[in-house]
């Protein structure tokens, strides 16, 4: 079973969304997967030993990725979704995307 992580600025609607469209592509696909978001601008905090428990961590922006690289010294695979901060969490266009970008990664 793989653990996946969703990081966005603030965990309101990207990671979140991000989350349910795994979550969902899983399902379809049959396989097991553990998930978790998380709004990296949030001020909610997670320890280099909890975030080195991933598998594989999917971000938003390229400053994500930095930051987990160099602060929290991620090592595992970060997948760079490229999800620009404009939508809110009931956006169907936000889920309709999500699904695009994640369905080959899961």
């Amino acid at each position: 079973m793989k653990n996946y992580l969703f990081v966005c600025s603030m965990g309101w609607s990207r990671s979140p969304a991000a989350e349910s469209a795994a979550r969902k592509i899983a399902y379809e696909k049959k396989k097991k997967i553990l998930t978790e978001h998380l709004g990296l601008y949030s001020g909610a905090k997670i320890s280099e030993d909890r975030i080195s428990t991933f598998d594989k961590i999917f971000v938003m922006d390229k400053e994500m990725m930095r930051i987990l690289r160099e602060e929290y010294h991620y090592k595992k695979p970060i997948i760079n979704l490229s999800v620009k901060d404009i939508y809110d969490m009931d956006d169907s266009g936000l889920s309709r995307i999500m699904e695009n970008k994640l369905r080959k990664h899961i």
